[in-house]
């Protein structure tokens, strides 16, 4: 994956803590090359990037990957393997299905975790929802 160039409005909150950082040594007498200036920046612009990427929802700022990214990869998914299980294997589980193993293998990572906490549902609630997708366009 590559990422994509930092964003303007990014670029500009890196900036204002970095002016804030230099303001706040200005203030204490201190130079920029003096020890610990370097952490004073670091701390001022990773909090206004953390901050920055909490007020936008994103995950993985770098690729502007955020939860509604994960959430509908979740959902197709889940989608996924339904459709994939009763099409290939009537609504069963293929042992020797490699789609299959990678279906399950994706289903039990930390992927799902965060994804059902912060939505407040279990990963049952996740697999009915898709259930009642698929099993409505069969009947549909």
């Amino acid at each position: 994956m590559i990422s994509q160039p930092i964003g303007h409005r990014r670029g500009h909150a890196a900036a204002v803590a970095l002016t804030a950082a230099l303001t706040e040594l200005a203030q204490h007498d201190l130079r920029p090359d003096q020890p610990g200036s370097a952490l004073l920046f670091t701390d001022r612009v990773l909090a206004a990037d953390d901050e920055y990427g909490a007020r936008h929802s994103l995950i993985v700022q770098g690729d502007a990957v955020g939860w509604s990214a994960v959430d509908g990869l979740v959902e197709v998914a889940a989608y996924g393997m339904l459709a994939h299980r009763q099409h290939a294997h009537q609504g069963g589980s293929g042992q020797n299905c490699p789609l299959c193993r990678q279906i399950q293998a994706m289903w039990h990572t930390a992927l799902i975790d965060p994804v059902t906490a912060r939505r407040q549902i279990s990963a049952t609630d996740l697999h009915g929802r898709a259930r009642a997708i698929v099993l409505g366009e069969l009947a549909g």
